[in-house]
């Protein structure tokens, strides 16, 4: 989903903007609707929301509406932050309770962005009873119970999405995260150590100590990340805006 991301070179993405991509001449209608949908998905891989829209308007124009189409176009008006667009696109489907994981993605992601939180956690946990071990419904219900200071609930899904893409770096920094939000931080350092160099781990708990309020220890740890390594950005920028030079200078 991505709701979620795949990773393309920058380059191609810009390369590929404004092109006028054509599915390929299908004889059978339905070929050619399904192929324009997968295209409308890749131009939204490439960041490109607004030609997936040209893409989909065309396919509605053929074929009429389905839900395969208003997912996807919901997730394109998502990515240009129109949720009230998004959400116009799924409503009409939600009434009749799909069996379909990628339509309760796709609106856990609008509700959460419209901040109707109770509503996202429950599209999330629909999605999570269609497939429990899916990645993207266990980091997103994560992600949502954490940023709304329900660590302690996150951790199973956090523990599921990173059991399902072991080398996924979100889930493992969700996970970092919501450890280290309980004060657990030798083992959300652990987490975070296996998502980049050491410095950038202990600059990672220093960030969290930050967002619990607690500005000496982050500190602390801020410090820690540059002993093992003087340049490390967050911790860099961190120092300065935790512990000023008295001189009016910069942090060496």
């Amino acid at each position: 989903m991505r709701g979620i991301a795949l990773l393309l070179v920058a380059a191609l993405a810009a390369g590929c903007a404004h092109a006028r991509l054509e599915p390929p001449p299908w004889t059978h209608e339905a070929g050619r609707h399904t192929a324009r949908l997968e295209m409308a998905e890749q131009l939204l891989d490439m960041h490109n929301p607004e030609q997936a829209l040209v893409v989909l308007a065309k396919a509605r124009e053929e074929e009429g509406g389905s839900l395969a189409l208003d997912v996807v176009q919901a997730r394109a008006w998502l990515a240009l932050g129109l949720t009230g667009e998004a959400s116009a696109a799924l409503e009409p489907w939600a009434e009749r309770d799909p069996e379909n994981l990628a339509f309760w993605q796709v609106l856990g992601l609008v509700r959460f962005g419209q901040k109707r939180v109770e509503e996202a956690e429950s599209a999330f946990r629909r999605a999570l009873a269609l497939d429990p071990r899916d990645f993207d419904a266990n980091n997103n219900l994560g992600f949502l119970l954490l940023s709304v200071g329900r660590s302690e609930e996150a951790l199973p899904a956090l523990r599921a999405a990173v059991a399902a893409r072991p080398t996924e770096a979100r889930a493992r920094n969700n996970l970092g995260f919501a450890l280290a939000a309980l004060g657990r931080e030798d083992e959300a350092l652990d987490v975070f150590r296996a998502t980049g160099p050491e410095a950038h781990a202990l600059a990672q708990v220093g960030l969290a100590a930050e967002r619990r309020g607690e500005p000496e220890k982050a500190l602390a740890w801020y410090q820690r990340a540059l002993s093992a390594d003087p340049s490390q950005p967050l911790a860099v920028e961190a120092l300065s805006r935790l512990d000023p030079p008295q001189d009016g200078g910069t942090p060496p």
